[in-house]
């Protein structure tokens, strides 16, 4: 997170803005624990915070839900509309403002990918929490598109690290030859362990962050968040 949270804060103070000045910034990260956003939530409106920026998804909704008035800037979130947290991405209306990476339309184009990189591919095992707000619509998604492909997808539901193990375990029990990981932020407070463990598991895996190819993975395909969290800056800029 180090990297689009200082990108966010450069580009903040090329408007002016400058720690210890005029300016007040206040971390809060889930580390991967999400029951701990609505607390976070609640705490930064306690503390009267002039604008919240949120990564994610179902940040952002719970930072919606606790508060109607205290603008908030979503850096990244995978599809707001289908969300339920804007209206529109055109007009998104209420308080929440922000960019959208689009997550499941960016599902076929990886597992295109992955059907290119290792051509002989046949059942995909899919790393997936179902407690992402948007985990039936990106496994739909990857469904229909390895209907396309002529590939087998194995879905494995997976929240944290002990799923891991069994995770990877079963997929290979199953006979998968690669894995997609779809994107949730659980995943990504664990993007070192699981990139090794991919690795270490002999299994092609490819994911939606360059973070995890940083780590080790093999591939990665998706938005820069970076890019993301320099132009959330203009966002909250005109809130």
């Amino acid at each position: 997170c180090a990297l689009p949270i200082t990108a966010f804060q450069q580009q903040l103070r090329k408007l002016g803005y400058e720690e210890g000045r005029n300016i007040e910034f206040v971390f809060r990260w889930s580390e991967g624990r999400n029951e701990r956003l609505k607390t976070f939530a609640v705490e930064l409106i306690e503390r009267e915070a002039s604008v919240i920026v949120t990564e994610g998804t179902l940040a952002a909704q719970i930072a919606g839900k606790a508060t109607s008035t205290v603008p908030i800037v979503m850096a990244i979130s995978s599809d707001p509309v289908r969300g339920g947290i804007v209206t529109s991405l055109a007009r998104p209306g209420g308080n929440v403002t922000g960019l959208s990476s689009l997550s499941p339309k960016l599902v076929a184009k990886q597992m295109e990918l992955m059907k290119e990189l290792t051509p002989g591919i046949k059942r995909v095992g899919v790393l997936s929490n179902p407690h992402h707000p948007l985990a039936k619509e990106l496994q739909q998604e990857a469904e229909s598109v390895a209907r396309a492909l002529k590939l087998q997808i194995v879905l494995f539901p997976s929240r944290g690290r002990a799923d891991y193990f069994e995770s990877f375990s079963n997929m290979r029990k199953e006979r998968c030859d690669s894995v997609l990981i779809l994107p949730d932020p659980t995943f990504d407070a664990e993007q070192d362990w699981l990139a090794d463990f991919a690795a270490k598991s002999k299994l092609p895996a490819l994911y939606n962050k360059a973070t995890f190819a940083e780590a080790g993975g093999l591939i990665s395909y998706g938005a820069s968040y970076s890019e993301f969290f320099l132009r959330a800056e203009i966002g909250r800029a005109h809130v």
